[in-house]
């Protein structure tokens, strides 16, 4: 006889970044992962349908946060030959001394470079958008406390809306709510510069803080040769066709996998991501599209 350990059922969180985090508002975006075919529960309400299976996977669920302090949040998720898995995860929600409600139906990511945001605070109080954004309307805030803009994305990934409302005799409150930016794959790709060009991989290591900043967007196409972490997937790809006359050297990458594919090692992708920094000597790319592609005879 013998012992089989069942393993537990696929649950990675992926916002927050960790089991504890705090905010100021009372709501919040979870953002995990599962298997497509599971079901989950959140403080057991069944949030089954939420999962993407377009997206692999992925579940996006708007929690309310309405106890200042720690709320706690119960995620259950289960599927066929696995285990049950359980992660708690705790929101502190700090005390403000104006509130800002930002519509519940606002999501956390946008494929679009603006997006409508539209709220309430305390009526009479001033209100001043601190984050890139166009079209304020603060017509009605004298009377009802609403409001709308634009708020404008100029970073791929992550962008933070800032909110401060203020008011005489109150201490202001500053609001912030983050959005993950990535523009569709057919408009993202055509921002890419090739990483294969010796000119474009010298000119990252040359100016990488530039590159960062703009989160110029590059197409990496090669072999993945090692796998550094699988939470968050860390790659170091062999660019294709960059080695020496002697078929030595090729130039390298280290790719951080946020796209819905799973890379393995000896497969070739053509990859589009967006300049992070370096590791090694060598440049460090956020990959957010993931393309399989079948090399040259004899590569």
């Amino acid at each position: 006889s013998y012992t089989v350990e069942v393993p537990l059922s696929p649950l990675q969180l992926i916002r927050p970044d960790s089991t504890f985090t705090t905010v100021n508002s009372d709501t919040y975006n979870l953002r995990i992962k599962v298997d497509k075919n599971s079901t989950v529960f959140v403080n057991e309400e069944n949030k089954t349908s939420f999962i993407n299976t377009l997206e692999d996977g992925t579940v996006n669920i708007t929690l309310n946060v309405q106890a200042i302090g720690a709320n706690e949040f119960v995620i259950k998720t289960k599927c066929r030959y696995y285990r049950e898995n359980v992660m708690t995860v705790t929101i502190w929600r700090d005390p403000v001394s104006i509130e800002v409600h930002l519509d519940t139906t606002l999501s956390d990511r946008s494929i679009q470079k603006t997006m409508t945001i539209k709220g309430t605070t305390l009526a009479g109080a001033d209100l001043i958008v601190l984050s890139p954004y166009q079209n304020l309307d603060l017509s009605n805030m004298p009377t009802v406390g609403s409001f709308s803009f634009q708020a404008v994305f100029e970073t791929i990934g992550n962008n933070d809306i800032i909110i401060q409302v203020s008011m005489d005799g109150i201490e202001p409150t500053i609001y912030t709510k983050s959005v993950y930016y990535i523009p569709p794959a057919n408009e993202y790709s055509r921002m890419a510069w090739s990483m294969n060009k010796s000119y474009d991989y010298s000119d990252y290591l040359n100016l990488t803080e530039l590159r960062v900043r703009k989160t110029q967007v590059y197409q990496c196409k090669g072999k993945i040769v090692e796998i550094l972490s699988e939470s968050p997937q860390l790659a170091i790809m062999e660019l294709y066709e960059t080695a020496d006359a002697n078929g030595q050297n090729p130039r390298k990458v280290l790719l951080e996998n946020q796209s819905t594919d799973t890379w393995f090692v000896g497969n070739y992708y053509n990859i589009f991501a967006d300049a992070y920094g370096t590791y090694s000597g060598m440049p460090r790319l956020t990959a957010r599209y993931t393309y399989k592609f079948t090399p040259k005879t004899g590569d």
